[in-house]
């Protein structure tokens, strides 16, 4: 349909889509967005030729180039639900762009297949999001590699870098979307005393997908309100152990992985450090513990077997979240000593470390409240380096996707 669409605007072409149901192809109103169309075939239809358009060999060219694009539009969104690995379209389109002399010859050739990708690849309303970016970011990633040693087709790698980088902002935000409504029930609210844990690691280890989790392949939102109960920690392992799945499926190169969920983790860090840092509801002895707990079980699955590999250093990233529960579990009187705050919290700044201080509430664990000359003590503390409390922001835990150093370099 982006195909077409994208055609009909640049030719000033009339393109009938087939779509499976009958109906019209401008009828995108079905829930299941792509999921509802049939690509058959794109026919220009008594096309009217204007003087600014190309000759009638280079409008019959470039309207073949937005059929094939359809067709392997079609092609991946119909496969997304077999249970075997799927190949991306890469070796189709470098065959394309290498047989093609228009695409060396006309560059907004290829930049319009790039847009295609690109809106094909993000459409957020779709069913399987997921599966889609993970199909497109793995053909974008390797085509972007392959083309490095072609002289003629190297030049097309500025834009392979933005559409890399868009498709993996886009399965970042799907998975704040899904994930942030969560966090403080995840970290902070056991939604039941057992706590033993086994890590999901089937997912990569099993020929056969078996049954998604219930948010991976919804639709996107906020899942709040919903009928969907509130989620704990193997809630949150499950759909990382879902998402894992589908990157591996997909081939996505593995260095990607690693940043995605690196990132992943460094912005579940972030949300949770701010949110003590600004809700003194949390600032619990409970939760401390409840927040420790669930990184241990975290910790597990990250470096469990056929996980460790794809993931990177993502738990690393939540060594900030980490500290701020152990100061929430300290004996207060200990933070009196200079070495026991470096020792315990050495990336807290002394500003974050008194927030969280003043914002403690006694508890059935820890019942007493803190002593005022503690307080004065780190308020001292606090004018003698200046400064206030610092948020933690995006730019300062996520790290920016770099193609040519994740891809190229390595």
């Amino acid at each position: 349909a982006v195909a077409a669409n994208m055609t009909k605007n640049s030719l000033g072409t009339n393109l009938s889509v087939t779509p499976r149901d009958g109906k019209s192809g401008d009828d995108t109103s079905g829930e299941e967005g792509l999921n509802t169309v049939n690509v058959i075939e794109i026919i220009p239809n008594k096309p009217q030729i204007k003087k600014d358009l190309p000759a009638p060999e280079a409008l019959a060219l470039e309207l073949a180039i937005h059929r094939r694009v359809a067709r392997i539009v079609y092609e991946s969104n119909h496969i997304m639900d077999k249970d075997t690995e799927v190949t991306n379209a890469t070796n189709e389109i470098y065959d394309w762009l290498s047989t093609e002399n228009t695409f060396t010859d006309s560059p907004h050739y290829f930049s319009g297949l790039i847009k295609v990708i690109q809106s094909v690849a993000t459409r957020s309303e779709t069913l399987n999001t997921v599966d889609i970016n993970c199909y497109w970011l793995s053909t974008v990633s390797s085509l972007y590699a392959a083309i490095q040693k072609d002289s003629l087709l190297s030049k097309f790698s500025d834009e392979l870098e933005k559409a890399i980088k868009t498709i993996c902002e886009s399965l970042h935000n799907y998975f704040l979307q899904v994930v942030s409504p969560h966090l403080i029930s995840v970290f902070c609210q056991s939604r039941s005393t057992d706590t033993t844990f086994s890590p999901r690691v089937e997912t990569l280890a099993s020929p056969r997908r078996r049954r998604a989790h219930p948010v991976l392949h919804s639709a996107i939102g906020p899942h709040t309100g919903n009928g969907l109960s509130r989620w704990d920690i193997t809630d949150l392992v499950t759909f990382l152990s879902d998402l894992l799945y589908s990157l591996r499926r997909f081939l996505v190169p593995m260095k990607l992985d690693q940043r995605l969920f690196e990132n992943m983790m460094a912005s579940i860090n972030k949300l949770m450090v701010n949110k003590l840092l600004t809700c003194k509801e949390l600032c619990t002895a409970a939760n401390g513990f409840q927040i420790k707990l669930a990184i241990s079980q975290l910790e597990e699955w990250l470096y469990s077997k056929n996980v460790k590999l794809c993931v990177g250093n993502a738990f690393k990233k939540l060594k900030i979240l980490n500290e701020a529960a152990t100061l929430l579990t300290l004996e207060k009187s200990s933070l009196l000593v200079d070495d026991t705050i470096q020792s315990a919290c050495p990336n807290l700044n002394i500003h974050q470390i008194r927030q969280l201080v003043v914002s403690f509430q006694p508890d059935t664990i820890m019942p007493q409240p803190i002593p005022q000359n503690i307080i004065n003590a780190l308020g001292h503390k606090c004018k003698s380096v200046g400064g206030v409390v610092i948020l933690l922001e995006d730019h300062a835990v996520i790290k920016p996707i770099d193609p040519q150093k994740l891809l190229i370099s390595n």
